[in-house]
């Protein structure tokens, strides 16, 4: 930290010194930190710009109360001529017999605090002066200013000596010959300890406030971290620098997040910032970070330590609370690999649970996923069979009937083309399977297998994207909607970069273009942008059917967005959605996102777009971008979470993990 130049007499009489002092071994340590880089260690002096006095040397010998003595403290001078710098002749040896006084100001327990009164003993003004206490094990000094490097007893590096700063009140902090002034410091000593001897150092800058940062003060945290990696706290430090002139502030966050020696940035008034989620499964717990400065051009750093704080995230208990599950699916219906579930809300509390599995079958789930009906099976092997593709389905969607009147269910099946034979093929036939596909779920008949994003006005729209995802409206009981994407990124500069597709009855007119462009998303970053590589679901709300649409696109690594959209597709269809707001910040990656219309249903002012991320959670947002919830809870949620969708009718959230097992979250509103 400080400029300093040292000698052998000094090195050799320390080291002896330590070995001689007793309790100190004895005693809780200072804090211990991981292996540095080279930028974040002592660097070696050679030609200091400031020196650095050593005022004096004591050993402050502290000895517990007894029947016959009450509990007494005294500093005993180290007296040795290797202890000062003789600076152009004009320093006087640190021998005198009363320029250090100290006493005891409170004992509570194991703590003592004392008060240090110091005159300095030279005949020179001293600037920064501080107190050291140097050594390995000893002491466990309480809240110092910041730690140093200065004076090492044991050239150990894994360790730093906390000091405090004398406060004189004059300009510059600066401390005129014969002035007194004192400091209070409180240590912990070891139960049952008869004594306990502390070394304590005085040094001083000289002739001018050093150049090096005096100290890294208040260093907090805004909050505890979650051991699920839900939560991001700031971690602040304010760093006082005579010079202003700090070349940079570090902090290893090995310990939380695997990254050591991260960039604080400086937010304005000498106070430095770094926000930081804890690594996804931590032990709750305390743990000390390493906290480096550096001003440019000074040979020594400034430390300090924040402690962080890692708990358990609270489960919540109210919104959300755990219905069914996990259960595991078992029997001929399992699924197993890639699936995906699809959700019908049935009035009564019942629901309707669609599962599909990795050898394209479909089938029936009750409300608890206890028993399971096969529905069909999606993949004609032999390609004979024009209603059915070769190739397996990839993503699931089921209409929801409000409206009590509505007997028909219907699902939209998607599919994916075989990469290879896409590439390989222009015949419109094989083109074709890139599609979205109708499945009347009442008489598990397809309705109509020739949907495609095939549209009049982009007529390349069918061999240039691919499908992602699908959903259907809240409002509605027959519309759907499909999200388009350009295929691994190979047409940046197609538009749309990203389409959105309304899907509406009547199924059976006898043409050929049911589905109607809504819109589109370009290519890019930030609110109202995609990354193509990264878009892996969509969220609609139909807004009752009235032509307002409310649109969530989620994104997963490395952009970690969920972009929220609006669009009058009755007054502006085939143009750019309208961007609401960009959701970021989430623990992990997105996985999957669903609508919960509990504004519909008179529960909430608006409905909400829940995300599902890949460290089992559920974050809950409204469509106006508003934060509600974190749904963290490891009953409902203890395997990987893979897909999620709702009942609408009955507010309910079904989440599948792998094994494969699900669970059923329900909205209390309480």
């Amino acid at each position: 930290m400080l400029h300093v130049q040292r000698t052998i007499g000094i090195a050799v009489g320390l080291i002896i010194l330590s070995m001689i002092i007793s309790g100190c071994g004895e005693g809780n340590s200072a804090p211990v930190i991981p292996e540095e880089p080279e930028s974040v260690r002592p660097l070696t002096v050679e030609n200091p710009t400031t020196d650095v006095n050593q005022w004096g040397t004591w050993v402050i010998h502290c000895t517990n109360a007894t029947d016959e003595a009450p509990a007494s403290v005294e500093a005993l001078p180290l007296r040795s001529g290797a202890n000062h710098f003789d600076v152009a002749g004009l320093l006087l040896p640190p021998k005198c017999s009363n320029c250090l006084d100290i006493s005891i100001e409170d004992i509570d327990g194991e703590v003592w605090t004392l008060l240090i009164e110091l005159t300095n003993p030279t005949v020179l003004s001293g600037y920064d002066v501080m107190g050291i206490f140097p050594g390995v094990d000893c002491p466990d000094v309480h809240s110092p200013d910041s730690y140093t490097d200065l004076y090492d007893i044991d050239a150990d590096q894994s360790t730093h000596n906390p000091y405090k700063i004398y406060t004189t009140g004059n300009p510059n902090n600066e401390w005129g010959p014969g002035e007194v002034h004192s400091q209070m410091i409180s240590f912990r000593r070891e139960d049952g300890e008869k004594f306990t001897d502390l070394l304590y150092v005085v040094a001083a800058s000289w002739p001018e406030n050093q150049s090096e940062i005096v100290r890294l003060a208040n260093p907090q945290a805004t909050g505890p971290l979650y051991s699920d990696a839900s939560n991001a706290v700031n971690f602040t430090v304010e760093v006082q620098d005579w010079q202003d002139d700090i070349e940079y502030v570090v902090m290893d966050l090995s310990a939380l997040s695997g990254s050591a020696y991260t960039q604080m940035q400086d937010i304005g008034e000498g106070v430095y910032q770094v926000y930081s989620y804890a690594a996804y499964g931590l032990t709750p717990g305390t743990t000390d970070l390493l906290i480096a400065a550096k001003s440019e051009g000074s040979d020594y750093l400034t430390y300090n330590y924040l402690t962080a704080e890692v708990t358990d995230p609270p489960i919540p208990s109210t919104l959300f609370e755990l219905l069914s599950g996990p259960t595991e699916l078992t029997g001929d219906g399992a699924p197993s690999g890639e699936m995906d579930l699809a959700v019908t809300g049935k009035p009564g509390g019942t629901s309707t649970t669609l599962v599909y599995s990795s050898d394209t079958q479909i089938y029936h789930w009750d409300t608890d996923y206890s028993l399971s009906l096969l529905y069909l099976t999606l993949v004609d092997t032999t390609g004979s069979d024009p209603n059915f593709p070769i190739e397996p389905v990839s993503r699931i969607a089921s209409t929801d009937p409000v409206y009590p009147s509505s007997i028909d269910l219907y699902s939209i099946l998607q599919t994916n083309l075989d990469t290879d034979t896409w590439d390989d093929s222009t015949d419109p036939d094989i083109l074709f399977r890139n599609t979205v596909q109708i499945l009347d779920m009442e008489t598990l008949q397809v309705v109509d297998f020739n949907l495609t994003a095939d549209n009049l006005d982009t007529p390349e729209l069918d061999a240039i994207l691919q499908p992602v995802d699908v959903t259907c409206g809240v409002n509605s009981d027959k519309y759907g909607y499909a999200l388009w994407a350009p295929r691994d990124g190979m047409y940046p500069g197609f538009y749309p970069y990203v389409s959105l597709v309304r899907y509406e009855p009547p199924y059976d007119d006898g043409g050929s273009d049911y589905d109607t462009l809504l819109g589109g998303v370009g290519e890019g970053s930030g609110d109202g942008k995609v990354e193509s590589d990264d878009v892996n679901g969509v969220a609609v709300w139909d807004g009752g059917g009235d032509g307002s649409l409310f649109i969530a696109v989620s994104e997963g690594n490395p952009t970690n967005e969920v972009e929220l959209y609006t669009l009058d597709f009755l007054s502006n269809p085939g143009g750019e959605l309208v961007p609401v707001d960009t959701l970021s910040g989430f623990a992990g990656s997105p996985l999957d996102i669903v609508v919960l219309p509990v504004g519909d249903a008179g529960e909430e002012d608006e409905n909400w777009i829940c995300i599902l991320t890949e460290v089992k959670t559920i974050e809950v947002y409204t469509f106006t971008g508003n934060f509600v919830i974190s749904v963290y809870d490891t009953d409902a949620v203890p395997y990987t979470p893979t897909h999620m969708d709702a009942d609408f009718e009955n507010l309910r959230l079904h989440v599948l993990m792998d094994g494969p097992r699900a669970s059923v979250l329900q909205y209390t509103g309480e």
